[in-house]
């Protein structure tokens, strides 16, 4: 990854032979400019460094002799905006191909288990029998983010479901017909619509979460 340094400018006088010289820039690969002037540059050079302990290797393609009165500094240029849209147009594509695909991942969630939810897993299905299985948000999830995942669940008698907001308050719930939650409270809310539901204060108490009975739950998106 590139690094940066806010402001960094240094006098440099470099021959076009050269590949190494000291730079007072912490560890790290830069993309830095050479100029033959602080204030009134005519000739400019771009070249990689790769930084460890005060010393740098340096990667030059076009290189030039750089004399007294030549600095270099760390600043946006070409490469480095070429570098970052190449690597976008690169993401896109694979973004692309995965949609195109239609591919969804699923995750199994076995009876007895309490599964700590993550954006990189947003899909769950789950048959917890005649047991629990508890999904619950991370503890160390930020308090200024939001978490989103869909559980597919089928229940018989005594298997439940507990989402939890592990202290959080959990903002709403979006379910389909057949399901019937049951806040922690122990109050029966029938749901008879699929649209986002929230929460009235007195759901959203410490430990935050909403359990199942088994009605027949097909899906669940929380947040």
């Amino acid at each position: 990854m590139i690094s940066f340094v806010d402001n960094w400018l240094r006098p440099l006088q470099l021959t076009a032979a050269q590949v190494e010289v000291e730079l007072d820039l912490p560890d790290g690969q830069y993309v830095l400019t050479v100029a033959d002037s602080e204030t009134a540059a005519t000739r400019w050079e771009i070249l990689a460094a790769m930084v460890e302990s005060g010393q740098a290797t340096l990667l030059r393609e076009s290189a030039q002799e750089w004399g007294a009165g030549s600095v270099i500094y760390c600043s946006v240029n070409s490469a480095i905006l070429a570098q970052i849209f190449l690597a976008q147009e690169a993401l896109d594509g694979r973004v692309a191909s995965l949609e195109n695909l239609g591919l969804q991942q699923v995750y199994a969630a076995p009876t007895g288990s309490d599964v700590a939810l993550d954006t990189a897993m947003p899909y769950w299905t789950t048959a917890p029998g005649a047991g629990l299985v508890t999904f619950s948000a991370p503890a160390d999830l930020p308090g200024s983010k939001r978490l989103e995942n869909t559980v597919e669940a089928t229940l018989s008698a005594g298997g439940r479901v507990r989402i939890a907001g592990n202290g959080r308050d959990i903002i709403e719930a979006l379910v389909h017909r057949t399901l019937t939650y049951r806040p922690l409270s122990g109050l029966a809310t029938p749901i008879s619509n699929s649209q986002p539901r929230p929460l009235p204060v007195s759901d959203s108490l410490s430990p935050c979460g909403l359990e199942s009975t088994p009605a027949g739950l097909s899906a669940s998106n929380w947040r």
